[in-house]
Order: C-alpha cells, then sequence, then structure tokens
C-alpha cells in the first residue's frame, strides 16, 4: 500500500506478487466507473499474456490490429 491507501500496481495492474492483479477503486485514487473498466481491460491483457506465456504460447504483434498467436511448444 502507499501513503494514499491504495494497492501500489505497474501501469497494467500486477503488484509485486506475480500473478496478482488488482485494478479499480483499489489501485487508484480516482474513483470512476470508466477508469476503473479501463484499467481492468489493460490487467485483462496482461493476464492473457501471462496465461499464455505459462503455457508455452508466444504472442507477436501482427501488422493489424489483431496480434499473431504463435505456438512455441513442441
Amino acid at each position: 500500500m502507499n501513503r494514499r491507501g491504495v494497492v501500489k500496481t505497474d501501469n497494467l495492474g500486477q503488484t509485486h506478487r506475480p500473478g496478482l492483479y488488482v485494478v479499480g477503486d483499489a489501485s487508484r485514487d480516482v474513483q470512476f466507473a470508466i477508469v476503473a473498466a479501463a484499467e481492468g481491460a489493460k490487467a485483462a491483457v496482461a493476464i492473457n499474456k501471462a496465461l499464455q506465456a505459462r503455457a508455452g504460447l508466444a504472442v507477436e504483434s501482427g501488422s493489424g490490429d489483431e496480434p499473431t498467436h504463435i505456438e512455441t511448444r513442441p
């Protein structure tokens, strides 16, 4: 926790404990639903990438808007 009473996170909502994400009112001093939703969306992308990495998958950005998924397991 920081001096303002909120949980310290990186810009994607991850705490100092691997796999633990905090977003919304608990992570920032701004308490707007739209901000919480945006933080949740960013954290969801980070969580998805972490789970894919754990499963042995790599995600690379393609030239378009959609990411290209590349399986790296044998």
